[in-house]
Protein backbone atom coordinates (compact mmCIF):
# COMPACT_ATOMS: atom_id res chain seq x y z
CA UNK A 1 0.00 0.00 0.00
CA UNK A 2 2.59 2.25 1.21
CA UNK A 3 4.25 1.55 -2.33
CA UNK A 4 1.25 2.42 -4.47
CA UNK A 5 1.03 5.30 -2.03
CA UNK A 6 4.41 6.37 -3.02
CA UNK A 7 4.43 6.03 -6.80
CA UNK A 8 0.92 8.55 -6.78
CA UNK A 9 2.74 10.78 -5.17
CA UNK A 10 5.44 11.31 -7.43
CA UNK A 11 3.59 10.80 -10.17
CA UNK A 12 1.45 13.96 -8.55
CA UNK A 13 4.62 15.94 -8.27
CA UNK A 14 5.84 15.05 -11.98
CA UNK A 15 2.65 16.57 -13.50
CA UNK A 16 2.36 19.61 -11.36
CA UNK A 17 6.28 19.79 -12.29
CA UNK A 18 5.05 19.57 -15.99
CA UNK A 19 2.53 22.16 -15.63
CA UNK A 20 4.44 24.76 -14.17
CA UNK A 21 6.92 23.90 -17.03
CA UNK A 22 3.93 24.73 -19.96
CA UNK A 23 2.28 27.60 -18.00
CA UNK A 24 2.58 29.90 -20.91
CA UNK A 25 0.85 28.11 -23.22
CA UNK A 26 -1.81 26.80 -20.64
CA UNK A 27 -2.18 30.63 -19.68
CA UNK A 28 -2.63 31.04 -23.75
CA UNK A 29 -5.36 28.54 -24.14
CA UNK A 30 -3.27 27.27 -27.12
CA UNK A 31 0.39 26.25 -27.68
CA UNK A 32 2.50 29.12 -28.74
CA UNK A 33 2.95 29.51 -32.00
CA UNK A 34 5.38 31.40 -34.91
CA UNK A 35 5.59 32.68 -38.01
CA UNK A 36 7.83 29.62 -39.06
CA UNK A 37 5.66 26.99 -37.10
CA UNK A 38 3.34 26.84 -40.64
CA UNK A 39 6.32 25.85 -42.37
CA UNK A 40 7.46 22.71 -39.91
CA UNK A 41 3.90 21.71 -40.12
CA UNK A 42 3.40 21.59 -43.87
CA UNK A 43 6.44 19.78 -44.18
CA UNK A 44 5.79 17.03 -41.63
CA UNK A 45 2.33 16.44 -43.06
CA UNK A 46 2.99 16.63 -47.13
CA UNK A 47 6.22 14.46 -46.47
CA UNK A 48 8.62 17.28 -48.23
CA UNK A 49 11.81 18.15 -47.09
CA UNK A 50 12.13 22.46 -46.67
CA UNK A 51 14.64 24.08 -48.53
CA UNK A 52 15.74 25.76 -45.41
CA UNK A 53 15.45 23.21 -42.62
CA UNK A 54 15.74 19.34 -41.70
CA UNK A 55 12.34 17.99 -41.69
CA UNK A 56 13.01 15.74 -38.42
CA UNK A 57 10.94 18.22 -36.23
CA UNK A 58 7.94 18.13 -38.92
CA UNK A 59 7.75 14.44 -38.49
CA UNK A 60 8.02 14.79 -35.28
CA UNK A 61 5.26 17.44 -34.89
CA UNK A 62 3.21 15.43 -37.73
CA UNK A 63 2.85 12.07 -35.67
CA UNK A 64 3.30 13.65 -32.09
CA UNK A 65 -0.23 15.45 -32.89
CA UNK A 66 -1.87 12.04 -34.08
CA UNK A 67 -3.51 14.10 -36.63
CA UNK A 68 -5.14 15.47 -33.43
CA UNK A 69 -4.11 18.07 -31.38
CA UNK A 70 -0.57 20.38 -31.16
CA UNK A 71 -1.13 20.15 -27.39
CA UNK A 72 0.49 16.56 -27.44
CA UNK A 73 4.04 17.97 -28.85
CA UNK A 74 4.13 20.97 -26.28
CA UNK A 75 3.31 18.41 -23.33
CA UNK A 76 6.19 15.74 -24.79
CA UNK A 77 8.65 18.87 -25.29
CA UNK A 78 7.74 19.55 -21.46
CA UNK A 79 7.78 15.83 -20.46
CA UNK A 80 11.62 15.96 -21.73
CA UNK A 81 12.80 19.14 -19.86
CA UNK A 82 10.85 16.89 -16.43
CA UNK A 83 13.25 13.99 -17.51
CA UNK A 84 16.40 16.30 -17.81
CA UNK A 85 15.93 18.11 -14.81
CA UNK A 86 15.88 14.63 -12.76
CA UNK A 87 18.55 12.73 -14.88
CA UNK A 88 20.93 16.48 -13.99
CA UNK A 89 20.03 15.36 -10.33
CA UNK A 90 21.42 11.85 -10.72
CA UNK A 91 24.17 12.83 -12.18
CA UNK A 92 25.04 15.11 -10.08
CA UNK A 93 25.32 12.35 -7.08
CA UNK A 94 22.23 14.73 -5.15
CA UNK A 95 19.80 12.54 -3.29
CA UNK A 96 17.05 12.06 -5.61
CA UNK A 97 13.85 13.18 -4.69
CA UNK A 98 10.56 14.39 -7.16
CA UNK A 99 10.33 17.60 -4.84
CA UNK A 100 13.71 18.86 -6.57
CA UNK A 101 12.30 18.21 -9.69
CA UNK A 102 9.58 20.64 -9.07
CA UNK A 103 11.31 22.90 -7.26
CA UNK A 104 13.81 23.28 -10.04
CA UNK A 105 11.21 23.63 -12.55
CA UNK A 106 9.56 26.57 -10.81
CA UNK A 107 12.68 28.30 -10.82
CA UNK A 108 13.47 27.76 -14.31
CA UNK A 109 9.72 28.48 -15.41
CA UNK A 110 9.77 31.90 -13.20
CA UNK A 111 13.33 32.84 -13.66
CA UNK A 112 13.29 32.30 -17.53
CA UNK A 113 12.03 32.23 -20.52
CA UNK A 114 12.06 28.24 -20.85
CA UNK A 115 9.00 27.89 -20.01
CA UNK A 116 7.68 30.15 -23.08
CA UNK A 117 10.05 27.99 -25.75
CA UNK A 118 8.73 24.58 -23.62
CA UNK A 119 5.12 25.70 -25.23
CA UNK A 120 6.37 26.63 -28.38
CA UNK A 121 5.46 24.72 -31.45
CA UNK A 122 8.74 25.61 -32.75
CA UNK A 123 12.32 23.49 -32.49
CA UNK A 124 13.75 26.20 -31.03
CA UNK A 125 13.81 24.25 -27.64
CA UNK A 126 15.32 21.61 -28.98
CA UNK A 127 18.95 23.73 -29.17
CA UNK A 128 19.01 23.69 -25.47
CA UNK A 129 17.78 19.97 -25.01
CA UNK A 130 20.81 19.01 -27.50
CA UNK A 131 23.40 21.14 -25.30
CA UNK A 132 21.79 19.69 -21.94
CA UNK A 133 21.68 16.12 -23.17
CA UNK A 134 25.02 16.02 -24.70
CA UNK A 135 26.33 17.39 -21.11
CA UNK A 136 24.99 14.64 -19.43
CA UNK A 137 25.89 11.99 -21.42
CA UNK A 138 29.27 12.97 -21.20
CA UNK A 139 29.54 13.17 -17.56
CA UNK A 140 27.27 9.99 -16.81
CA UNK A 141 29.40 7.12 -15.97
CA UNK A 142 28.27 3.52 -15.25
CA UNK A 143 26.13 0.23 -16.79
CA UNK A 144 24.17 1.51 -19.87
CA UNK A 145 20.35 1.95 -18.91
CA UNK A 146 17.14 2.49 -20.15
CA UNK A 147 17.94 6.91 -19.27
CA UNK A 148 20.84 6.59 -20.99
CA UNK A 149 19.26 5.06 -24.07
CA UNK A 150 16.81 8.13 -23.80
CA UNK A 151 19.00 10.56 -23.43
CA UNK A 152 20.92 8.98 -26.69
CA UNK A 153 17.56 9.77 -28.09
CA UNK A 154 16.87 13.28 -26.96
CA UNK A 155 20.54 14.26 -28.45
CA UNK A 156 19.99 13.00 -31.48
CA UNK A 157 16.72 14.53 -32.19
CA UNK A 158 17.76 17.33 -30.97
CA UNK A 159 20.66 18.05 -33.22
CA UNK A 160 18.32 17.12 -36.25
CA UNK A 161 15.75 19.30 -35.56
CA UNK A 162 17.55 22.89 -36.77
CA UNK A 163 20.93 22.65 -39.32
CA UNK A 164 22.64 25.47 -36.49
CA UNK A 165 22.29 22.80 -33.83
CA UNK A 166 24.10 19.92 -35.96
CA UNK A 167 26.70 22.43 -36.90
CA UNK A 168 27.03 23.56 -33.35
CA UNK A 169 27.68 20.00 -32.44
CA UNK A 170 30.18 19.31 -34.93
CA UNK A 171 32.28 22.50 -33.68
CA UNK A 172 31.81 21.65 -30.57
CA UNK A 173 32.97 17.87 -30.98
CA UNK A 174 35.50 18.97 -33.16
CA UNK A 175 37.23 21.25 -30.63
CA UNK A 176 36.79 19.07 -27.31
CA UNK A 177 38.10 15.77 -29.24
CA UNK A 178 41.82 16.75 -28.91
CA UNK A 179 41.56 17.34 -25.36
CA UNK A 180 39.93 14.01 -24.66
CA UNK A 181 42.81 12.33 -26.85
CA UNK A 182 45.26 14.53 -24.93
CA UNK A 183 44.24 13.49 -21.45
CA UNK A 184 43.56 9.77 -23.21
CA UNK A 185 39.34 9.82 -22.07
CA UNK A 186 38.69 6.99 -24.54
CA UNK A 187 34.75 6.93 -23.11
CA UNK A 188 34.14 10.55 -24.21
CA UNK A 189 36.03 10.00 -27.80
CA UNK A 190 33.87 7.09 -28.40
CA UNK A 191 30.51 9.62 -27.18
CA UNK A 192 32.19 12.55 -29.14
CA UNK A 193 32.41 10.46 -32.42
CA UNK A 194 29.41 8.71 -32.15
CA UNK A 195 26.94 10.98 -31.71
CA UNK A 196 27.35 12.66 -34.84
CA UNK A 197 27.80 10.10 -36.57
CA UNK A 198 24.21 8.97 -35.43
CA UNK A 199 22.98 12.63 -36.16
CA UNK A 200 24.70 12.32 -39.51
CA UNK A 201 22.90 9.04 -40.45
CA UNK A 202 19.54 9.87 -39.14
CA UNK A 203 19.55 13.03 -41.08
CA UNK A 204 20.80 11.31 -44.40
CA UNK A 205 18.57 7.83 -44.21
CA UNK A 206 15.70 10.20 -43.04
CA UNK A 207 16.06 12.46 -46.20
CA UNK A 208 16.48 9.30 -48.59
CA UNK A 209 13.14 7.89 -47.51
CA UNK A 210 11.36 10.90 -48.28
CA UNK A 211 12.95 12.24 -51.39
CA UNK A 212 15.26 8.78 -52.40
CA UNK A 213 18.43 11.41 -51.87
CA UNK A 214 21.04 11.41 -49.92
CA UNK A 215 22.31 14.94 -48.48
CA UNK A 216 21.81 16.80 -45.43
CA UNK A 217 20.65 20.43 -46.92
CA UNK A 218 19.34 21.62 -49.95
CA UNK A 219 20.40 24.94 -49.58
CA UNK A 220 22.92 24.75 -47.32
CA UNK A 221 24.11 28.43 -48.11
CA UNK A 222 20.84 30.24 -46.99
CA UNK A 223 21.91 30.76 -43.10
CA UNK A 224 25.06 32.15 -44.34
CA UNK A 225 23.19 34.30 -47.11
CA UNK A 226 20.58 35.18 -44.64
CA UNK A 227 23.66 36.54 -42.11
CA UNK A 228 25.43 38.64 -45.02
CA UNK A 229 22.05 39.92 -45.81
CA UNK A 230 21.19 41.21 -42.55
CA UNK A 231 24.31 42.80 -41.66
CA UNK A 232 23.84 44.70 -44.67
CA UNK A 233 27.10 43.32 -46.44
CA UNK A 234 25.07 41.33 -49.30
CA UNK A 235 22.86 44.51 -50.27
CA UNK A 236 26.08 46.76 -50.30
CA UNK A 237 27.79 44.12 -52.52
CA UNK A 238 24.86 44.03 -54.82
CA UNK A 239 24.76 47.40 -55.34
CA UNK A 240 28.28 48.27 -56.48
CA UNK A 241 28.77 45.14 -58.66
CA UNK A 242 25.02 44.62 -60.10
CA UNK A 243 25.94 47.08 -63.10
CA UNK A 244 28.92 44.86 -64.19
CA UNK A 245 28.05 41.46 -63.16
CA UNK A 246 24.82 39.51 -63.67
CA UNK A 247 24.14 37.91 -59.93
CA UNK A 248 20.73 36.31 -59.78
CA UNK A 249 20.08 38.13 -56.68
CA UNK A 250 20.28 41.76 -58.56
CA UNK A 251 16.98 41.37 -59.80
CA UNK A 252 15.96 41.38 -55.82
CA UNK A 253 18.68 43.86 -53.95
CA UNK A 254 16.05 46.54 -53.52
CA UNK A 255 13.48 44.49 -51.44
CA UNK A 256 16.31 42.47 -49.62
Amino acid sequence: MEKYSLLARNSLYYLISLAVLLWPAIYNGYPIVYPDTGAYIASGFYGTVPVDRPIIYGLLVRHVSMLYSLWFVVVLQGIIAVFLIAETLKVLKVRFDVLWVLAISVFISLCTTCGYYIGQVMPDIFTSYMWWSLGLILLKDGKRSVSYILLYIVMVVSSTTHLSNFSGLLLFSGVLLPIAFVFRKRNIIKKLLLLPAISVLVMLSTNFIIEENFFLSKAPNVFFSAKLNSTGVLKDFLQKNCATAKYLLCDYQEIL
